[in-house]
């Protein structure tokens, strides 16, 4: 018998106008910090977002938020901590195939729409940044991390790390990453140290820091899906 049905400050916002206008969204959803947003590739109307408490999954383009997941999946190393998703990624091609990233319990996978979920994080450093999907090969995935970046080749069984890492004992974090869409072997990272670029699927990688005048700490990057030779960080 609450006194309002839903929260009276909704915590994501959808527009329709290329943000002329925005509308609150909240039906199913508690007041708290939204960490991702993904909306499936193949069917618009399926989005998910990520709270510090659970992950929400819309079918009809947010009108409505059911929760899938709240507390740490089964097997997960800190089961005592919020599910905190930093990001959500969905395999292109398969779309009931979903990546989920978590703060400090690694990463997750499901295979039928975010309904049921297994740990998938082993290799891998288990506090997750972004999660990418290699377009044309979906079993190849790479996980932006507190300690670097890492690379899957069998749809996140088993994860292992790129030439673009921390030393022992050392953080690195990478925040961000991306593929070209017209050549998924060529992958850009935002790092402490700049934008790193690498031609052989993260193999070898070289600093492109030209035009940086200030900070080279990069915390966002994006690549355009028209032309990909522009990017902005």
């Amino acid at each position: 018998n609450a006194f309002q049905s839903t929260v009276n400050m909704p915590p994501v916002f959808k527009t329709t106008d290329s943000a002329v206008h925005w509308q609150g969204l909240a039906e199913g959803l508690l007041s708290g910090l939204v960490g991702s947003i993904t909306v499936d590739p193949g069917n618009p109307q399926v989005v998910y977002l990520g709270m510090n408490q659970g992950l929400y999954k819309s079918t009809d383009a947010g009108a409505h938020w059911p929760a899938i997941l709240k507390g740490t999946p089964p097997g997960g190393p800190y089961p005592d901590f919020p599910l905190s998703p930093t990001w959500v990624a969905v395999d292109p091609s398969h779309s009931q195939t979903v990546y989920l990233g978590t703060q400090i319990n690694g990463i997750y996978k499901s295979t039928d729409g975010g309904a049921t979920w297994a740990p998938a994080g082993a290799g891998a450093s288990r506090f997750i940044r972004m999660i990418a999907v290699d377009p044309t090969n979906t079993a190849t995935l790479y996980a932006a991390t507190d300690a670097g970046l890492y690379k899957s080749t069998d749809g996140a069984g088993t994860w292992k790390p790129t030439g673009l890492m921390a030393g022992p004992n050392d953080m690195f974090l990478v925040p961000i990453v991306v593929l070209d869409p017209s050549m998924p072997t060529t992958i850009y990272s935002g790092t402490p140290n700049g934008v790193m670029k690498s031609l052989d699927a993260g193999a070898t990688w070289t600093a492109m820091t030209n035009g940086f005048s200030e900070s080279t700490d990069i915390t966002a990057l994006v690549i355009d899906p028209v032309n990909p030779q522009v990017l902005c960080a």
